[in-house]
């Protein structure tokens, strides 16, 4: 059994997979060693990847130290099973790398484009041939909610849960849920679009903690969500690396 452990922006995911399969998964914050230390009651880890998008908390830090089987840290020095063409793959985030690593692994004959929709929301590009093209990076949705809250003097803050807003806000609260989640869903689907003018046979992956706000409201074919892309794509490195 594989344990990969994705430090993100405001969680920690880990995750221990038989092979390709998913056997227990956990979400933490930072800091929390709890994850770790279950993970290992699973059964026998054999090997271990760590993706830091953040700074590491010190008592994970230490925890991971006194790990007993072969722990691969991912950098850009981390060989892939694909091509990076990133002219600068030293800044290249890592869950942006596993993502799209993931992407090829189950669709390994298309293009894919991969929206991950988290703190950011990320757009990475790898093409049937195994090579990552690059991709943009937007402010994700809650980000979105409290810059015009602290931005301003009289904007409250909200947040997207509840019924999907309507096209035009009938108040301050709908006018800054639905400006939002409405302008994202028209950025997503405008990659999309664009996209599909150069690579027609386009498909298109979700992940991230808020795709689930949007998997049903997108309105373009061939689009999958997989909220543990990132994993996946960790775990098949792992395996590339012959741990």
């Amino acid at each position: 059994m594989n344990l990969i452990i994705d430090i993100g922006n405001t969680s920690v995911k880990w995750v221990v997979f038989h092979k390709n399969a998913v056997l227990w998964r956990y979400e933490g914050g930072r800091n929390d060693v709890t994850g770790l230390h279950e993970a290992f009651l699973q059964g026998s880890i054999r090997a271990v990847i760590v993706s830091a998008v953040a700074e590491v908390g010190n008592d994970l830090h230490v925890a991971l130290q006194g790990v007993n089987c072969p722990l691969l840290w991912l950098s850009a020095e981390t060989p892939m099973p694909i091509k990076n063409a990133y002219i600068t793959p030293a800044t290249l985030g890592s869950d942006r790398l596993a993502a799209v690593v993931g992407a090829h692994a189950a669709m390994p004959d298309d293009d894919v484009l991969v929206t991950d929709m988290g703190t950011c929301i990320t757009y990475d590009l790898i093409d049937c041939d195994g090579a990552y093209r690059g991709g943009n990076i937007a402010p994700g949705m809650n980000m979105r909610f409290e810059s015009m809250h602290r931005q301003t003097e009289h904007l409250p803050l909200v947040k997207a849960e509840g019924e999907w807003p309507p096209e035009i806000g009938r108040s301050t609260e709908e006018a800054l849920r639905g400006g939002v989640m409405w302008g994202i869903m028209a950025e997503v689907e405008h990659y999309i679009d664009y996209l599909r003018t150069l690579r027609p046979n386009l498909k298109v992956i979700l992940t991230g903690g808020d795709a689930h706000f949007f998997q049903n409201c997108i309105n373009k074919d061939g689009i999958l969500v997989d909220d543990l892309l990132v994993a996946r794509g960790l775990n098949r490195i792992l395996a590339y690396n012959e741990y």
